[in-house]
């Protein structure tokens, strides 16, 4: 019993893993599993690094710091519908996202409208005009053509703050 338990001491965790993942996944998806994993792994020191497009999980970076090379990330988070052909991932869940409009402001639909009745009236936050590689980059350039575009910014975080102004309406991931 004692070899078996001294045994399972050389079996623990331990070392950096680092994580990359969209800001919007870190603040509002990731905050209680990290804590949870942090608990149940003391020995792993988990380093989370903003990055919403694709990393190469193989490349390595010198860390002079810590004496031995890095990766650019050991794992990836994304919200995405399919994992790209060179890659291995698997799903964790299922997003969904929403039109809002800032209840009360002038000239923005105050109530459920179809969506090809907001495209055609309704005043729009939107990513990046080149923006492509995410699932609501690609959302936004089939569905938002037509759309009166008033403002352009590049993460959700920007789109919910945007969206207090009453400027226009947006669209946003119901995890927010």
């Amino acid at each position: 019993d004692i070899e078996r338990r001294v045994a399972g001491r050389d079996r623990e965790l331990t070392g950096p893993l680092r994580v990359t993942t969209a800001f919007v996944v870190m603040e509002h998806l990731l905050p209680q599993p990290l804590a949870d994993f942090a608990r149940a792994c003391p020995g792993i020191e988990v380093e989370v690094v903003e990055n919403a497009f694709l990393v190469d999980l193989s490349r390595r970076h010198a860390d002079e710091s810590a004496g031995w090379a890095r990766r650019e990330a050991d794992v990836a988070l994304r919200l995405s519908p399919q994992v790209a052909e060179h890659l291995v991932g698997r799903p964790l869940g299922t997003t969904h996202a929403k039109v809002y409009a800032r209840r009360g402001a002038p000239g923005l639909p105050q109530s459920v409208q179809p969506l090809a009745h907001l495209v055609r009236d309704a005043p729009w936050i939107a990513f990046e005009r080149d923006a492509q590689s995410r699932v609501y980059d690609q959302w936004m350039r089939q569905h938002l053509a037509q759309a009166q575009v008033r403002l352009r910014v590049d993460i959700f975080n920007a789109v919910a703050a945007v969206l207090h102004t009453g400027v226009a309406v947006g669209i946003l991931p119901t995890f927010m």
